[in-house]
């Protein structure tokens, strides 16, 4: 019985400090796409966070590799957000990019909820690569 608590004892430490620390965060929101200042350019309107009902899209944080993955469900946005999104219908090309026209400046209260600590968090203008699935486009975005 001594050797097993033994080894019990000498284990603990190994569990404890063998844990990876996940800094990631999901919330579920409600983009709109139709760019900066809401004019109809491509990109980024607004973000607010929803509860499931009502979201369109999931925003995930990740602080170990810098990003933003904004999950669109394609469900529940129409035909015109989905040009507004990937620029062209879907059909045989698959090389769609997500077109900011504007830097997008993230809210106090977004940031709160997604536990980034930096006073201001901003996506860059420019282009960004949409992976589609069958459910949703998915945009990644590394922040710098």
């Amino acid at each position: 019985m001594k050797p097993l608590l033994f080894i019990l004892i000498l284990c603990i430490p190994l569990l404890i400090f063998s844990q990876e620390i996940v800094s990631e965060k999901t919330i579920s929101i409600n983009a709109n796409f139709n760019g900066r200042h809401c004019r109809g350019d491509r990109g980024i309107c607004a973000i607010d966070a929803k509860n499931n009902q009502e979201a369109n899209a999931t925003i995930e944080y990740s602080e170990t590799n810098n990003t933003i993955t904004i999950s669109i469900i394609r469900t529940k946005i129409n035909e015109s957000e989905t040009l507004q999104i990937l620029g062209n219908p879907i059909g045989e090309e698959n090389n769609f990019q997500f077109i900011m026209d504007d830097d997008y400046i993230f809210q106090p209260s977004l940031l709160n909820l997604l536990k980034i600590n930096s006073a201001e968090l901003k996506i860059l203008k420019g282009s960004y690569p949409i992976e589609i699935t069958n459910d949703t486009f998915i945009l990644k975005i590394n922040l710098e």
